[in-house]
């Protein structure tokens, strides 16, 4: 793949990367006569923003007992803007404790939770409204299944027992559709895809090598949702032959069809195209089970990606 075709292509991703939803929220208008907004962020998963004026040199999150010190930050309008990404679906009902340092004296900005930011946006529109609705049942089905908390759960049910611990969602498919487009020696095969519901949603591609001597050092996995390039997926190596290549997807890509192959550094394609969904994923997890906690997981999470890409068109 020459050069000129590699910068085009970060090009195009670069400009696909966009958030689904923001919004903005003043919750604490002075702290040490700091100016501090924060905001929600709803893409692949749940991310918070704190922007501040320009002497905060960091911010520190702290949630479920564990803390994070964010020192990055984006310049917007001459504000700085601290990302955290550490609150999945089932910690909706945790408290969310933000703290930031200016001039080497820490400042306790505030106390939140999920919940709380959520409730105060109700009202403002039916859209918003459904999509809010939606994402408080997704993360109490997700607290029933995991058995998380389940004495404060999001949507303010109260169930009773104990519920079985079973860990992080994760569920590997066994059906794939390869379209092979006349290469029938390729060099590379698909061996799975799934999809995993954690603090984000992410799709995972299995693949390997069945050229011998060959590995996945030189080889480009192109990957499309909906025709659009979103560039070489991160990769976990299994062995010098085999991989997966992992990548988040937002909730509003739920439906849209997700492409796949892997090519030379000319650009030739050396295996066939994967075609994939995360919607197929679910549909067919979903008729595979007879655990009915799973089901009402798979099923909150399926309303919440459509009300998702519904409040997104309507804004």
């Amino acid at each position: 793949m020459n050069l000129k075709k590699m910068k085009h292509i970060r090009k195009i991703a670069a400009v696909c990367c966009v958030l689904l939803l923001l919004w903005g929220n003043a919750i604490v208008s002075k702290a040490e006569d700091t100016e501090i907004s924060e905001s929600m962020v709803l893409d692949e998963g749940i991310a918070w923003n704190v922007f501040t004026d320009s002497n905060v040199e960091s911010v520190d999150f702290e949630i479920n007992g564990k803390s994070e010190t964010v020192t990055s930050w984006n310049e917007s309008n001459d504000k700085r803007c601290f990302e955290f990404r550490g609150t999945g679906p089932k910690m909706l009902t945790d408290e969310l404790t933000v703290t930031a340092h200016l001039s080497g004296n820490k400042t306790r900005v505030h106390r939140t939770s999920a919940v709380k930011y959520l409730l105060g946006l109700q009202g403002k529109s039916d859209k918003l409204d459904a999509l809010i609705d939606a994402l408080l049942a997704y993360g109490t089905a997700v607290q029933i299944y995991e058995n998380y908390h389940t004495e404060r759960l999001a949507n303010g049910m109260n169930i009773s027992g104990a519920k079985e611990v079973l860990g992080k969602i994760e569920f590997y498919g066994t059906s794939i559709k390869n379209n092979d487009y006349g290469y029938t020696d390729p060099s590379v095969i698909w061996t799975g895809a799934s999809v995993i519901l954690g603090d984000k949603v992410s799709v995972v591609l299995g693949a390997k090598i069945v050229s011998e001597g060959d590995s996945f050092d030189v080889k480009y996995l192109n990957t499309y949702i909906n025709g659009t390039y979103i560039g070489v997926n991160h990769r976990t190596g299994t062995s010098s032959t085999e991989s997966n290549f992992t990548f988040g997807i937002p909730v509003t890509q739920y439906s849209s069809e997700i492409k796949a192959n892997f090519t030379d550094f000319d650009g030739k394609a050396i295996s066939p195209s994967l075609t994939y969904s995360v919607e197929s994923y679910v549909t067919r997890m979903y008729g595979k089970t007879t655990d009915t906690n799973l089901k009402n997981l798979l099923s909150a999470f399926a309303d919440y990606c459509s009300k998702a890409k519904l409040y997104a068109e309507s804004v």
